[in-house]
Parts: C-alpha cells; structure tokens; sequence
C-alpha cells in the first residue's frame, strides 16, 4: 500500500471533496437516507427530550451560540453540513445540535463531554488517533445543551452532516 503526504491545504481540498460528494448523496437520495435514519434512530440513544418540539432556544443553535468552532459549509430545506474544529486544550459553549446527524471524524484525540449544568458525563482518555484505528463516521442524535472541550495537544476535526427532514 503507498502512503502519500498531503500539504495542509491540499488535505482540506480532499476534506472539501469528500464532503460534496457525501452532500450530493444525501441530497440526492433523501428517501433512502431518511429511511436508514430512521432506522439508525430507533436504535440509537437518545440524549434529547423523546417527542415534541424543540424545547431549546435557537440562540443555543451550535452555529450561534459557537460560531468559532463550527462553520457552515452546506445548507439547504433538507441538510446542514458543518466544520466542527475544536483546537487543543480548548472548551466549545455550551450549546445544541437540533437535528439528528453522521459525524465524520477527520482526526480525534482526548476530550471531556459536559452537560448543561457544567457536570463532566463523559472523559476520553484515548491519546490523538488518525488513519485506519480511528472509527470514521457514526450516527448521532439530536443533542441537548453540551459542551466538549479538547484536552489534547491537538485539533479535534469533524464534519456534520445534519439531516433536517
């Protein structure tokens, strides 16, 4: 297997089309899609309110409430797709992600997960990974108040495909 060397900018090229291709296959096949997140849904936890409207307000939205860690890259009626950089030793504010999502990790180390009353509820201890031991994409749910913070000496770098239909 060849192993090749990527400049920074031209990893952010790949990483810019990897996710118009993931776009344009969310936006093209919607129904499939929203029928294995509907599936993926009545099996993942939930870690929001079970049914209703959504019981925070927008000005918690992670886009508003966190403008400096995540970055809309795509938005339209059906999906938002958004950078997420938290750089080392840094804690995001406290905020939401309204709709359910795959999260597509381009590179993680150690961080700690707070709820909304500031208590720790999850700590990983797992030094920087990236490449083949690193788990790529998973399912999440819609997720209440939160805040994560990078305890690492480098950036956690994800990419956010919200489904909003």
């Amino acid at each position: 297997m060849k192993t090749y060397l990527l400049s920074p900018a031209t990893r952010q090229l790949a990483l810019i089309g990897g996710v118009s291709c993931l776009v344009g296959w969310v936006v093209g096949s919607a129904s499939g899609l929203q029928a294995a997140a509907l599936a993926a849904a009545a099996t993942a936890p939930a870690t929001t309110p079970a049914a209703g409207p959504w019981p925070y307000p927008d000005s918690l939205d992670a886009v508003v409430a966190a403008p400096q860690f995540h970055r809309v890259l795509f938005e339209n009626e059906r999906v938002r797709v958004l950078e997420v950089t938290v750089p080392p030793h840094t804690r995001e504010p406290l905020h939401t992600h309204r709709w359910p999502s795959v999260l597509y990790k381009e590179q993680t180390g150690r961080g700690r997960y707070y709820d909304a009353t500031g208590a720790l509820v999850h700590e990983s201890t797992t030094p920087y990974r990236k490449g083949p031991d690193l788990v790529r994409a998973r399912w999440q749910a819609p997720e209440a108040p939160h805040a994560v913070e990078n305890t690492d000496e480098v950036a956690d770098r994800f990419v956010r495909v919200e489904l909003k239909q």
